[in-house]
């Protein structure tokens, strides 16, 4: 595991992403560590989201693949995602950034590391242990969280991805940390018309 800080100013970016993702309609349905690279930035290290080849748009009328097909990581996905529903929404991204949340707080998966048909049984019929159980030195103020992102309901969890990053950022303030805004150091250009020309 990593430190609680450090996860967060990891994924806090990801989730960011995903948020301005979500505003356009736009599911992920594949996160995972394999798909989060790590960049060089001048502040440092900087997290990139990669592969939205799984993504989807959130009308499903527009969704052409057969509603009862699986697409994604096993041990990252929701349990909505995991029965094939073709109406996985932004839920089955917040599902998936819990896990990783998770996996970097703790060192391990909600439900170990097991084959990964066994795994998605759990996942389907269980509901994830606290993340405070398996990591009880962490602060509750963040356990919570992550424990609501991994609620089996998705109407249970967070509603929106900027819900949850509102919620991560809230924890971190209560314990002294404030998470950088990766959106704060851009700049809006505007270009305004030209003034016309008098007729001489």
């Amino acid at each position: 595991p990593i430190s609680w800080d450090e996860a967060l100013a990891l994924l806090a970016p990801i989730m960011d992403a995903l948020e301005m993702a979500h505003a356009q309609g736009i599911v992920h349905r594949d996160l995972k560590p394999d798909n989060v690279f790590l960049k060089n930035g001048p502040q440092g290290p900087e997290p990139v989201l990669l592969d939205f080849g799984m993504a989807k748009l959130l009308d499903v009328r527009q969704v052409t693949t057969n509603s009862s097909a699986v697409f994604g990581t096993p041990h990252y996905m929701a349990p909505e995602q995991a029965l094939g529903s073709n109406k996985a929404g932004p839920g089955a991204d917040v599902w998936s950034v819990g896990v990783m949340l998770f996996e970097c707080l703790s060192g391990q998966l909600p439900f170990g590391r097991g084959p990964a048909a066994a795994y998605l049984a759990r996942v389907v019929y269980e509901q994830a242990p606290s993340l405070a159980e398996q990591a009880p030195e962490l602060p509750p103020a963040l356990t919570s969280v992550v424990d609501r992102a991994l609620l089996r309901d998705p109407a249970a969890r967070f509603e929106t991805m900027a819900d949850l990053l509102a919620a991560v950022r809230s924890a971190a303030l209560s314990l002294g940390v404030v998470l950088s805004d990766p959106r704060s150091g851009l700049s809006l250009v505007v270009k305004r018309p030209e003034p016309k020309k008098r007729n001489a």
